[in-house]
């Protein structure tokens, strides 16, 4: 079965005439100008802060999935506590087909022959055990 993207669902509704698209998934969001260790933009759409352009986008795709009833229960940086009080947070949690999805958008870039950047070796070591300690969630790393 083919994902279906926000994107797809925004370009269906607004060829249907009978549809009404909410104001808010038009917009295009706001960008601040920020310098970081991965050259990523801080931004702000719907209210909402994010770390990457990547991420505002992810937001934008989940959110219209949520409007149309494709997924439920959307929410942004939920936590999960790890071992000695150590928390791992993620990007987006939601509800699809009944199942409970964790996200982490990330950036990635090749370079000199491997894929490098922003899995580090605290992030790897986190997503692997908020896996083995959180089996019934699906967790998904995100990379456009």
């Amino acid at each position: 079965m083919a994902r279906i993207t926000g994107e797809d669902i925004l370009k269906i509704a607004l060829a249907n005439p009978d549809v009404i698209v909410p104001a808010e998934a038009l917009e295009t969001g706001k960008e601040k100008a920020s310098k970081s260790k991965y050259h990523n933009v801080r931004c702000e759409w719907d209210g909402m802060k994010f770390d990457s352009k990547k991420e505002m986008a992810r937001y934008a795709d989940l959110r219209l999935l949520e409007l149309t009833g494709h997924i439920s229960q959307l929410k942004v940086q939920p936590v999960y506590i790890l071992t000695a009080g150590v928390k791992y947070k993620g990007d987006f949690q939601y509800i699809e087909n009944g199942k409970t999805i964790c996200e982490d958008v990330k950036g990635m870039k090749k370079g000199k022959g491997k894929t490098r950047g922003t899995l580090t070796r605290v992030f790897i070591n986190k997503w692997k055990q908020v896996q083995e300690l959180y089996p019934s969630i699906e967790f998904r790393i995100i990379s456009k």
